[in-house]
């Protein structure tokens, strides 16, 4: 009679990751790593203004860490993922500010039209990425988040309202505990109030910047009123 067939580990899946039971904390670092090098790769002041892109097996074995990470236990792990992803997106966001609104890009043209083409082009790779990560962290969300949430924990939110926090308050400067400052969103108020008297409203290529820019804010929750 022939000997049972045992199944050989995935040649495509880290040793530590098969391990992820017993040492839950290699696969963390290896999580982390992965987060910081999207960050990294996208950050404000590469030369590329589109959002980075996971190759299919690198998108699995990051998937398939986190989800082992946040189920080799009965106690669903994550305070110490979600923080960490908080603190990269908010290290990310910084760095837009500091690019849109305080660096000089050596872009030519009218300023106004210069720095919302910039946060324009910087919120459109944000959204992408910060689809990316919302995919990526479908684990962490469904098995550590909404379970906090529901708890009424504070600080812990949904990934896709993470994001929309943070750059609201790092990059636009929009608090619910300050008071609203000429810095962030009243930079980009002016700039918008300015194209238009400039334009007269009539220029078709300001005209759809400035709709997208508002439309950019409403899906932040936020008005040029604000």
């Amino acid at each position: 009679m022939d000997a049972p067939r045992t199944s050989s580990p995935d040649p495509q899946v880290p040793i530590f990751l098969r391990n992820t039971p017993t040492d839950p904390v290699a696969t963390l670092a290896y999580i982390q790593s992965q987060i910081t090098a999207i960050y990294s790769t996208a950050s404000a002041e590469q030369q590329d203004d589109n959002a980075p892109k996971l190759d299919h097996d690198t998108y699995i074995k990051i998937y398939t860490a986190i989800h082992s990470y946040c189920t080799a236990t009965k106690s669903p792990k994550g305070e110490d993922l979600y923080r960490y992803l908080e603190k990269e997106v908010r290290n990310y966001c910084h760095g837009v500010r500091s690019y849109v609104f305080i660096t000089d890009n050596d872009e030519e043209g009218e300023p106004a039209r210069r720095l919302l083409k910039a946060y324009m082009t910087q919120y459109n790779k944000f959204a992408h990425l910060s689809n990316l990560v919302k995919n990526l962290m479908q684990v962490l969300e469904r098995h550590w988040i909404r379970r906090e949430i529901d708890e009424k924990k504070k600080n812990v939110y949904l990934i896709e309202d993470l994001n929309k926090m943070i750059w609201r308050q790092e990059v636009l400067q929009v608090s619910a505990n300050t008071v609203p400052t000429k810095q962030g969103l009243g930079e980009v108020a002016d700039a918008v109030t300015e194209l238009r008297e400039k334009s007269g409203g009539t220029a078709e290529y300001d005209l759809k910047l400035v709709k997208n820019v508002v439309k950019s804010l409403s899906s932040l929750g936020l008005t040029l009123d604000d």
